[in-house]
């Protein structure tokens, strides 16, 4: 009969302990993981994070050229060229999409990469402290036999600013950016000692050479 009333006990004690157990799970707080879904903010996130820049710079040709993509590093106003590689058309009436990534690995070395018809990547011996990825906006629209800037690496353009009385130091990127010079003129223009852009170079097909004579 002990035993029974043991057990009946237990049983009672259990029955109370079950409900008790399903309220505190209803206000409990569970954690659960999953991964990042991707979207622009995350994407965004993870560059600045990590110190990349990143650009799509598009060019539309409405003619079949071939080009050249050279890298133009300007050290004290001297010019130091180097191509990206051999010429290659540009699809006719389509849209060409250049995408160039660059991350300060060092305070004197930036890996710079191209991704497009054929990749590319080096690093580059400079100072990268400030230094962005950032547009060269054109003053007008380009010709066939224009070289065209397309993208630069830039520490910006150091210039004094008053802040309540006090002289104080800043870095101007949209004077240099809204400025219409091309980036063969920035250290002169503005003292920008050591940069470089990318620069793409048409060939006009010898139909238009012929009927420009």
């Amino acid at each position: 009969m002990k035993g029974k009333l043991l057990l009946l006990a237990g049983l009672m004690a259990l029955a109370q302990w079950l409900p008790a157990q399903e309220k505190a799970s209803a206000d409990s707080i569970t954690v659960a993981y999953e991964w990042p879904q991707e979207d622009q903010d995350l994407l965004r996130d993870l560059m600045e994070f990590q110190g990349i820049h990143c650009f799509d710079v598009q060019v539309r040709s409405t003619s079949k050229l071939p080009y050249t993509l050279s890298l133009v590093h300007i050290v004290d106003g001297r010019e130091e060229r180097s191509d990206i590689f051999s010429p290659f058309p540009l699809a006719l009436d389509t849209l060409r999409t250049f995408r160039f990534i660059a991350q300060a690995v060092s305070p004197d070395t930036v890996r710079i990469a191209y991704k497009g018809q054929l990749n590319s990547e080096r690093k580059i011996a400079m100072p990268t402290r400030h230094c962005i990825l950032m547009e060269t906006l054109p003053p007008h629209a380009y010709a066939p036999t224009d070289t065209i800037p397309l993208i630069a690496y830039t520490p910006g353009h150091e210039t004094s600013v008053n802040m309540n009385g006090q002289e104080m130091t800043g870095i101007d990127f949209c004077g240099v950016r809204f400025s219409g010079k091309h980036p063969s003129e920035w250290h002169q223009a503005f003292g920008i000692k050591n940069y470089f852009y990318f620069e793409l170079i048409l060939s006009p097909r010898k139909e238009d050479s012929n009927k420009e004579q």
